[in-house]
């Protein structure tokens, strides 16, 4: 949701937009509880049947946020790793059909993920990722959200070193 809530000041969002923004930035992988731990903390790679079931959880987080959030936070989780390309797992949208908030949490949560410890792998560097997400950039990220990351990225880097 930070990830999210930076990249959605970034670019400016209105007020209404960066508020679902956070929302589904906090809510959009509460599916997961219905995704077995056992797969969903495997220490090695997935298969394809395990690959399906993990992501079930961006049908079933809508349903279950539905009654406490507006439309567009569904939309937002429905949609949250759809491929910018339509190259998703049997994704029905793509490009700027993809609601901007989805667009946007994908690559927030994408970021987070690489820049994290899985249990199948350890976390890649904040430079590493930036390379992750431009080597997707136009395929899996919006182009124009990944660069609005990879700025927000380098600027952090360099604030640090300023810092220091």
């Amino acid at each position: 949701a930070e990830i999210a809530m930076t990249l959605g000041k970034q670019m400016k969002l209105s007020p209404e937009e960066l508020d679902d923004l956070r929302w589904a930035g906090l809510l959009h992988d509460v599916g997961k509880i219905a995704v077995d731990p056992e797969i969903l903390n495997k220490p090695s790679e997935l298969t394809p049947t395990e690959y399906r079931h993990i992501m079930t959880h961006a049908i079933i987080g809508p349903n279950l946020v539905k009654p406490f959030v507006n439309d567009r936070v569904v939309e937002i989780i429905s949609h949250h790793h759809d491929h910018f390309d339509g190259g998703g797992l049997d994704q029905t949208l793509k490009g700027k059909d993809i609601p901007l908030g989805a667009r946007i949490v994908a690559l927030a949560d994408a970021y987070q993920a690489m820049t994290s410890d899985r249990p199948y792998r350890k976390a890649l560097s904040k430079l590493d990722a930036i390379e992750e997400i431009q080597w997707y950039s136009g395929t899996q990220f919006d182009p124009i959200i990944a660069n609005y990351m990879i700025n927000v990225v380098r600027q952090q880097q360099l604030n640090s070193i300023r810092m220091n």
